[in-house]
């Protein structure tokens, strides 16, 4: 119960301060799980199926944080990364990949990301990992 109760406390203050979620994975289904889970706990959460269109987003909104899948369609997560790097863009960023590959956690830490998890994954492993990172951006 008393989890139940913080996670509640912690989706309603982040709800308040009105931080931006973005999210790049190429399947539809887990963008709308993620969605779904994040928006209870952040007042805007925007999905893009690949990493160009994330990009072309930016111009218009700079996110607070950014999950990037490591399955994507064209650019790969960890090119689009470096791709921010590149640009001098610094969002946090979550990498979710679909093998526990240590070359890919290392590289996608190389390439700035603040934590890697393995699917699949509880909704509240994830939940715990936004907070982490929305409470450093605030």
């Amino acid at each position: 119960m008393f989890l139940n109760e913080l996670m509640a406390t912690i989706e309603k203050q982040t709800r308040e301060t009105g931080k931006i979620i973005f999210v790049v994975d190429s399947d539809s289904a887990l963008r709308q799980r993620l969605m779904s889970v994040l928006q209870n706990s952040s007042q805007d959460v925007k999905t893009f199926e690949k990493a160009e269109n994330l990009l072309v987003q930016l111009d218009v909104t700079m996110p607070d944080c950014l999950i990037i899948g490591t399955k994507l369609s064209g650019m790969g997560a960890i090119d689009l990364m470096y791709q921010l790097k590149k640009q001098e863009v610094d969002i946090p960023a979550i990498v979710l990949s679909e093998e526990a590959d240590i070359s890919q956690a290392v590289s996608a830490m190389r390439a700035g990301a603040v934590d890697f998890i393995n699917k699949p994954f509880t909704d509240q492993k994830l939940r715990v990992c936004v907070k982490r990172i929305l409470e450093k951006a605030s």
